[in-house]
């Protein structure tokens, strides 16, 4: 297991001062864009020392309103211009096909990878839920699938992992992230079962359950013999 290419450390502060270190630390980023106070013009900068970068922008709602929706999509095709590796978008953006089409133009012009993601913050669901998310995934071919889920316990953490097994034609496309705080190591899990990669966090978690890049590469490499 290549571990550089597996973590993706989450960040979502800091000036591009601040940023810069970490940027030459770490070789696979994802830029929040709804919490980062940079320009395209300073994350462009920031680009050249990383290996690997997506972009996000997820307002922590599941239901996003049409003013939301769009400032998603302004600040996407922003900052495409930074030259991301892979652009994460809301699945919810593409009920506004007509508005999404644009940045869609712009990612395969850039030859970009696209992730469609999808967050349930405040509860678990079902898994005929998570099913119908990942069939109206599969509707526009992404690169990756990502479905990040609270959980409230163990239990739940494992029902949910098990969309693995349900899925094996999405080897290495599938990214399953449980929220859960009581429960960080089901990340690995989620990284054993086959996950494309996995999100870490520098010093402070971005979301639930989410570890630092020292402690899950450590984890792994002791786990892989490396």
């Amino acid at each position: 297991m290549n571990l550089q290419n597996k973590l993706c450390v989450s960040i979502a502060q800091g000036k591009k001062e601040e940023i810069i270190d970490k940027a030459k630390k770490y070789p696979f980023i994802e830029f929040c864009l709804e919490k980062l106070d940079c320009t395209v013009e300073e994350l462009a900068f920031l680009r050249k020392y990383i290996s690997r970068v997506i972009i996000s922008c997820n307002i922590k709602t599941n239901t996003y309103t049409a003013t939301e929706k769009q400032t998603v999509l302004n600040r996407l095709l922003s900052y495409i211009e930074c030259e991301p590796d892979i652009v994460d978008i809301p699945i919810c953006l593409f009920d506004e096909k007509n508005q999404l089409n644009g940045l869609l133009d712009k990612i395969n012009s850039k030859n970009k990878k696209i992730l469609i993601s999808y967050h349930k913050y405040d509860c678990f669901g079902t898994i005929n839920e998570f099913d119908a998310v990942i069939s109206k995934m599969k509707m526009y071919n992404p690169a990756y699938y990502k479905l990040a889920v609270k959980c409230k316990d163990v239990e739940e953490a494992n029902i949910f992992l098990s969309l693995y097994k349900k899925y094996p034609e999405l080897k290495d496309k599938l990214i399953l992230v449980p929220m859960i705080k009581e429960y960080p190591i089901s990340r690995l899990r989620s990284l054993a079962l086959g996950s494309a990669f996995m999100y870490c966090c520098d010093d402070v978690p971005v979301a639930d359950g989410q570890m630092s890049y020292d402690k899950m590469f450590t984890i792994l490499k002791s786990i892989n013999h490396e």
